[in-house]
């Protein structure tokens, strides 16, 4: 089987630099509600935009701010394909956000954080609680089928 790589196809795709601290929104399909804040500098896909918050904005706060309903529904609005919804720098960029002082940013992230630790506990306990019902499913099969049940009556 022969395939041939993008570069003999003469495929070119932009690439962005991002540094660490800047949120990194993904274009395609935004009902999808993709972003991230990466941890270090780099390069990201064409398909990504990174965002660098202006003074006064939290990255984070930006980054929830990017999941939003509002702005996931501008930004399908927005969206120029039916097939793959994509939406384009000038769009995200012409979005305007409102956004309060610094410190309430900070108060608004320690609730989300704290809601979404009760959230993660709550995720895993009932994760645990299906492991063991599948695990109980498996040993109630085994047993049927090697007749230490009896299931007749």
């Amino acid at each position: 089987m022969y395939g041939e790589t993008a570069d003999e196809q003469g495929a070119e795709s932009g690439k962005y630099l991002y540094r660490k601290g800047d949120v990194l929104y993904c274009k395609i399909r935004p009902a999808l509600r993709k972003a991230c804040i990466p941890t270090d500098d780099g390069l990201c896909s064409a398909d990504m935009y990174p965002i660098t918050p202006k003074d006064g904005l939290h990255p984070e706060f930006l980054m929830y701010l990017l999941l939003t309903e509002d702005f996931t529904n501008y930004a399908v609005e927005k969206s120029m394909r039916v097939a793959m919804p994509k939406v384009n720098r000038e769009d995200v960029n012409n979005y305007i956000l409102s956004f309060p002082e610094m410190k309430e940013q900070e108060y608004i992230l320690s609730k989300i954080k704290s809601a979404k630790s009760e959230i993660d506990i709550l995720i895993s306990s009932e994760e645990k609680q299906i492991s063991l019902v599948q695990e109980y499913r498996t040993s109630l099969i085994t047993e049927v089928v090697t007749g230490k049940i009896d299931v007749r009556n």
